[in-house]
């Protein structure tokens, strides 16, 4: 199953089973990466979102194979909706790979992230974006393009031809069937070998905010960067985990603190609001109000009557 092949409409081979790496941190992907080699993996899954495109390209380098042997996957990432922007982060995925091409460069999502399936399109974004993909195509640079996550409306908005859609779309509909029953080995593989969860990476953002939830300059570019993935992506990540957004999850992480400490210590207000992240102490006093529905005094006053 590992040397499986199916073939593009363009006429180049993907293996089927590859390995994907998101939630792999870009100092730990390399030896994973190498590791896979040696099982006989050829197929790479990569995205800049994931933040590890660097690591990758190093063990694609130190792997010892011919280029030609391994297929690489990576993902312009969502946000890119401008035809500079898109053709910038193309650039940027080449210098990090450090390779002189790629096999497989598909848009990650209609939308980017903070925006998914919140009803617009970016249809405009994206005929941008494609076109950027498309010169990398024509020049040799990226072997086949594609897209993530779009719907049927989105590709027809793209491509225009909706004739001509219907001809992907059945070949798609084809290459699905023949890949169900590999999709279903595929799961139990991933699961037995990855071990790891979306969780573990929420774990660890956790974990970094109740260690430096009273630094005032502490914020989500700061926690996403901690964790080696994108802002977007975090942010969308770390809602749908933990059912909260990030500034929710940080504010209620210290009004618990604060709550503890007005509690246990007669320290002023204004000196509670500083330990837990908030200089101004009016400031403090009104997210108290509004997250608690009184006033740090009153709280404590209603504790130690």
């Amino acid at each position: 199953m590992i040397n499986e092949k199916i073939t593009l409409y363009n006429g180049v081979k993907v293996p089927v089973l590859g390995l994907g790496t998101w939630m792999i941190d870009d100092d730990k992907v390399k030896e994973v990466v190498l590791n896979a080699f040696k099982l006989g993996y050829r197929h790479i899954d990569t995205a800049e979102a994931y933040g590890n495109e660097r690591g990758v390209g190093e063990a694609i380098r130190e792997s010892g194979l011919k280029r030609e042997e391994i297929f690489l996957t990576t993902k312009l990432i969502a946000e890119a909706k401008t035809y500079e922007e898109a053709k910038g982060q193309i650039d940027l995925s080449f210098k990090k790979l450090g390779v002189d091409y790629i096999d497989l460069m598909i848009i990650h999502s209609p939308q980017p992230w903070a925006d998914f399936r919140n009803g617009n399109h970016y249809y405009e974004g994206n005929l941008a974006a494609w076109k950027a993909l498309c010169e990398f195509y024509e020049a040799g640079k990226i072997r086949a393009i594609g897209v993530s996550n779009f719907e049927k409306e989105d590709i027809e908005r793209e491509l225009g031809d909706v004739q001509e859609v219907s001809q992907y779309v059945q070949e798609l509909e084809a290459t699905r069937k023949y890949l169900e029953n590999i999709v279903r080995r595929m799961i139990r593989l991933r699961e037995q070998a990855s071990g790891r969860r979306y969780s573990e990476i929420i774990e660890k953002a956790r974990d970094y905010i109740g260690q430096n939830y009273m630094s005032e300059n502490i914020s989500l570019n700061l926690v996403a960067s901690s964790v080696n993935i994108s802002p977007s992506y975090f942010s969308s990540l770390f809602s749908q985990e933990v059912g909260s957004t990030f500034v929710e999850y940080l504010t209620g992480v210290r009004m618990e603190k604060a709550k503890e400490l007005l509690m246990c210590s007669d320290k002023r207000t204004s000196d509670i609001g500083y330990e837990v992240g908030y200089k101004d102490s009016h400031y403090f006093s009104y997210i108290f109000k509004k997250t608690q529905g009184c006033s740090p005094k009153e709280f404590r006053s209603r504790g130690r009557g």
